[in-house]
């Protein structure tokens, strides 16, 4: 007797075959080769591995499912239909890839996909893409479509073009929206009354664009760019939807600019709001007395000394362009109308501007008023005698000086007051004749500014005087004019 074990089953499905004819035929041999047939799946120990060779693509699976091999592609295996990973397949047959085999994390981690691939460069300029989503939406005869490449949870999805393979935009939460334009960033609040964001190249026009999306329509004081304090979560800046801006506040529709305090390390809160554009602005209520148009504006803080603070500083270049003929204005002041007090300017000081064109000084009570002595009579006197004998009204113009206006950019420009070609001469007096003490009275300081009420109060003075002496003549005429 002769017999040999069978080299492809391992124990327990191992049976012996003879190797020649004169051996017994055993009924138990007959029992194992029956448990290896039975159990045979071409898997280690029970059967002989398939050759690489033996199989011929297409192989049909018995559900239908084909499997093949791509064109000219080693080592690639192609499933025609859907696959599955994990222990349930889905119900329906509208997915490519289903995904479902549960993951217990192991050292802290837990990976529902992972992919792990090395992607190496053969040559200059190579486009290395981990993850490439080109889908083709074929719509045919159908409208009113949803297209995504990619979606996370329903809510974060990346759509594509109909009949292209580019994505159009990424949007993170929210519900279904219709997007228009190319590469756009799409954010959507899915709260109640909740708008939409796109930032991207919205148009046809290949500029890169911001916009914001009201719920319902809505447009009213809609903030579509907001940066955040980090510390307090309060908006130091915004950009609303006709283009306001804010700084410290909120970019109401109404203004054009909206500043609310210079909070320079964490201090000052002044106000500033400029409405609207030009020809179509709103007036609001900027503070308590006064309600701000065009321009409002209220602190200035110092940073470092010897610092200079204005309040409004309004320069540039006059550009006449080889035009004749052309009228340049700094400052332009609308003619109020309608209100219950009417100003061209109005100044916390109490003095205006009328619209008849007057400047009005603030008032002159003694409320408001310090140190308040009463002028000597002999210097008033003596002012008027130097008046009477020594004063020399005179007529002059103001020369026309150029020079650098603006140090920061080197702008040129007139320096100083001038007098235009077609003005008449002006007509006044020259600090160059006055003494001293005059000069003390009517100048703001020693450069020379003429506060208007001052220069007011000198020439009462004078006229009070001359009152003074004509009385003394008049009396004096009276006792002559008396019959002895």
């Amino acid at each position: 007797m002769s017999r040999q074990n069978a080299t492809n089953f391992t124990s327990p499905l191992q049976f012996p075959y003879a190797t020649v004819g004169t051996d017994l035929f055993l009924k138990e041999d007959v029992q194992v080769l029956a448990q290896a047939v039975d159990q045979h799946d071409h898997t280690t120990g029970k059967g002989v591995k398939i050759p690489s060779g033996a199989l011929t693509w297409p192989i049909t699976g018995p559900n239908g499912v084909v499997l093949s091999a791509p064109g000219g592609v080693a080592n690639s295996l192609q499933v025609t239909s859907l696959m599955t990973v994990g222990p349930t397949a889905p119900t329906n047959t509208n997915i490519g890839l289903w995904v479902n085999a549960p993951v217990t994390a192991n050292g802290g981690l837990a990976y529902g996909i992972s992919v792990n691939q090395s992607l190496t460069a053969a040559a200059n300029s190579d486009n290395l893409t981990l993850l490439t989503l080109s889908p083709s939406f074929v719509a045919g005869a159908f409208t009113n479509l949803t297209q995504r490449a990619l979606m996370v949870n329903g809510s974060t999805y990346m759509s594509g073009s109909s009949g292209g393979i580019t994505p159009q935009t990424l949007t993170l939460a929210g519900a279904s929206n219709t997007v228009t334009g190319s590469g756009i960033l799409r954010f959507v609040n899915s709260n109640s009354g909740g708008g939409v964001w796109d930032f991207g190249e919205i148009n046809t026009t290949h500029q890169m664009a911001f916009r914001a999306i009201g719920s319902a329509g809505s447009y009213t004081n809609l903030t579509i760019l907001s940066l955040l304090d980090p510390y307090s979560n309060q908006e130091i800046f915004g950009l609303g939807t006709n283009g306001a801006i804010a700084v410290n506040g909120t970019p109401y529709n109404d203004y054009l600019i909206n500043v609310l305090g210079t909070n320079y390390h964490g201090g000052g809160h002044g106000a500033a709001f400029a409405a609207g554009l030009i020809g179509s602005c709103s007036i609001m209520a900027g503070s308590s007395h006064i309600g701000a148009g065009v321009l409002l504006l209220e602190e200035r803080k110092a940073m470092q000394t010897s610092d200079s603070l204005t309040g409004l500083y309004i320069g540039g270049t006059w550009n006449l362009n080889g035009q004749a003929s052309v009228a340049t204005y700094c400052v332009v002041l609308a003619q109020p109308s309608g209100g219950t007090t009417n100003q061209v300017i109005n100044t916390a000081s109490g003095a205006y501007l009328s619209v008849g064109g007057t400047w009005t000084n603030n008032p002159s009570w003694a409320k408001d008023k310090v140190n308040i002595q009463a002028a000597e009579q002999t210097d008033m006197d003596r002012w008027f005698d130097w008046m009477r004998d020594a004063h020399t009204p005179v007529s002059y113009r103001h020369p026309v000086v150029w020079g650098v206006t603006d140090e920061h950019t080197q702008t040129e420009g007139v320096l100083g007051a001038y007098t235009e070609d077609h003005a008449y001469d002006h007509f006044g007096f020259l600090l160059d004749d006055m003494p001293q003490e005059i000069r003390q009275v009517i100048c703001y300081d020693a450069d020379g500014a003429l506060p208007t009420k001052d220069v007011e109060g000198f020439l009462m003075a004078m006229v009070k005087v001359a009152g003074q002496r004509i009385a003394l003549l008049e009396s004096r005429i009276a006792v002559l004019e008396t019959p002895v």
